[in-house]
C-alpha cells in the first residue's frame, strides 16, 4: 500500500513538471507557443474611454491572450458602422447607436457598459441674443444629428416647453463645432468635449451654456455582432476579463489611470481634473440602462425618426452570459 501510495506521488509530480514545461497549466497569454488572438476594437478618443485605454497600457489585453488594435471613430455611430461591415471586431459606442440598429432589426449585441457619464452642454451665442432658455425659439441650432446629442436637443426643449419644430436644427460634425458657432453660422450648439473646451477657450463670456443631458448620463457600451460572439464567445470573455482587471486597477490605483488616459489623448492637467469625476466607470449590465433605451425609442417614434411604431424588446440586443461569468451579480436586468 505504502510503495503504491509513492508510485501515486512521484507520477502526480512528473505530471506537474510536464505540464509546467510544456505550457498545459498556463493560460494561452501566458504561454509563449500560443499566439494571442488578434483583434480590433473602435471607439471614440475620449476620456470615457478609459478602461479601454487602461487595458491596452497595462498589458491586461495580452495577459488575457488578446493582441488589440485601437481604433478612433467621431462621433461613435462610425464606429458601430464599421464593426456592422466587419470592419471592427468590437466597437465602444453610446447606446444610442443601438437602439438606431434594433430598429432595423441589426445583428447586434451590447457586452456591457464601461462607463456613464454627463458631459453635453447647449451653448449659445449672446450676441444671437440668447442668454436664457426663453431665446432659443426661432433660433439655428446647431447638432451632429443622428447621434444622441440630438436626443438630448430634443429632450432639452421639451422639459422647457419647447419642441424641435420651435428652432431650426443644422447638422454639424464634431471636427467643425468650434468653427460653426465661431464664426457664427449658427446661434447656438450641443456640444461635448473635448470640443467645449476649446470653444469656451476661443469665445469665452460671449457664450452662455446649459446642461443638455438633463439629468439622463450617456452610457459607454461595448457591442459586437451576434455571429461574431456566436463564434468566439471565448474572446468576448477574455476581452470583458481584461476590462475587469482595468477597472481593479483604476479603482486601486486612480492618480496612475489617469497619467495614462491623459498621456494617450494629450490632455491637459486641469481638462483631466476637471473631467475624470464626471465619469463613472464601471462594468454591469443594469436596468437603467434598458430604460435609457427605451426613452430614447419612444423619442425617435414621437419625432418620426423611424417607420417603426413600437420599442423594440432590447433584451434581444443585450448579451450576458459573458459579463455574468467575468464578474458574477454585475448583470441586473429584468427579463
Amino acid at each position: 500500500m505504502k510503495r503504491n501510495l509513492i508510485f501515486v506521488i512521484i507520477i502526480a509530480i512528473a505530471i506537474v513538471f510536464v505540464g509546467i514545461g510544456t505550457g498545459y497549466f498556463l493560460f494561452p497569454s501566458q504561454n509563449p507557443s500560443v499566439a494571442p488572438e488578434h483583434l480590433t476594437l473602435g471607439l471614440q478618443p475620449v476620456e470615457s474611454s478609459a478602461l479601454l485605454y487602461i487595458a491596452k497600457d497595462r498589458g491586461f489585453f495580452s495577459q488575457n491572450g488578446l493582441d488589440v488594435t485601437i481604433r478612433d471613430f467621431d462621433p461613435p455611430v462610425e464606429g458601430v458602422n464599421a464593426m456592422l461591415r466587419g470592419e471592427v471586431d468590437l466597437d465602444s459606442s453610446t447606446e444610442y447607436p443601438i437602439v438606431l440598429n434594433a430598429f432595423n432589426y441589426e445583428n447586434i449585441s451590447i457586452l456591457s457598459k464601461h462607463v456613464q457619464v454627463q458631459s453635453v452642454s447647449l451653448i449659445g451665442r449672446r450676441d444671437r441674443g440668447i442668454t436664457n432658455i426663453s431665446d432659443l425659439p426661432a433660433k439655428t441650432i446647431g447638432v451632429n444629428r443622428g447621434t444622441l446629442s440630438e436626443f438630448y436637443l430634443g429632450r432639452f426643449l421639451i422639459l422647457h416647453g419647447m419642441n424641435l419644430g420651435d428652432v431650426t436644427v443644422v447638422d454639424v460634425r464634431p471636427p467643425q463645432f468650434a468653427e460653426a458657432i465661431s464664426d457664427g453660422r449658427i446661434d447656438a450648439l450641443v456640444s461635448y468635449e473635448p470640443y467645449l473646451s476649446i470653444i469656451r477657450g476661443r469665445m469665452g463670456n460671449t457664450i452662455t451654456e446649459w446642461p443638455a443631458n438633463s439629468g439622463q448620463p450617456a452610457y459607454g457600451v461595448i457591442t459586437a455582432r451576434n455571429d461574431w460572439i456566436g463564434h468566439h464567445p471565448d474572446l468576448a470573455v477574455r476581452f470583458l476579463k481584461s476590462l475587469d482587471m482595468a477597472e481593479g486597477y483604476t479603482t486601486n490605483h486612480p492618480a496612475e489611470a489617469k497619467v495614462i488616459v491623459q498621456k494617450r489623448l494629450n490632455l491637459s492637467d486641469d481638462y483631466i481634473e476637471a473631467m475624470w469625476p464626471r465619469n463613472q466607470f464601471s462594468l454591469s449590465l443594469d436596468q437603467s440602462l434598458v430604460l435609457a433605451m427605451e426613452d430614447e425609442a419612444r423619442w425617435m417614434i414621437a419625432n418620426n425618426m423611424t417607420n417603426a411604431t413600437a420599442v423594440p424588446d432590447f433584451g434581444r440586443y443585450i448579451y450576458t452570459k459573458g459579463l455574468d461569468s467575468v464578474k458574477p451579480g454585475s448583470v441586473n436586468i429584468i427579463r
